[in-house]
């Protein structure tokens, strides 16, 4: 159960949905991971995805690990590849609806090292959807 110091905010930058859906994709435990940007900040980013056998949620889930993740948009106005990241975290999303069989996760990265183009096409990104002014 989470007490009042737990629920509060610790992100340093505020996070904001994007105008389009964009998703997010990696590999995780070997496994491909493609999931849908919930909200997005110049610092990282959170998503929901369908998980896989075996990227189910873990309390010890490695957040030391640095990857590589591909941020896109349908409409292909955003396409960043390559974004270096860490997991955040990775928890049981809540159902929308109780009777859905369907479980997703939720997960956060935490964006690392962006090279300059990649730094600059993520501030452009935000800029187009209202965050950055």
């Amino acid at each position: 159960m989470l007490n009042d110091r737990d629920s509060k905010e610790r992100r340093r930058v505020q996070r904001m949905q994007l105008k389009s859906t964009a998703y997010a994709t990696f590999h995780w435990n070997r496994t491909p991971v493609m999931g849908i940007v919930l909200d997005i900040s110049p610092e990282g980013l959170s998503f929901k995805y369908l998980p896989l056998e075996n990227n189910e949620p873990a309390e010890e889930a490695d957040t030391q690990e640095e990857f590589k993740v591909d941020l896109f948009t349908q409409d292909k106005k955003i396409f960043i590849s390559g974004l270096s990241c860490k997991l955040v975290y990775n928890i049981l999303h809540p159902r929308k609806y109780r009777m859905s069989q369907l479980q997703m996760n939720r997960g956060a990265l935490q964006f690392l090292d962006l090279d300059p183009e990649q730094g600059e096409k993520l501030l452009e990104a935000l800029k187009e959807n209202g965050f950055l002014k």
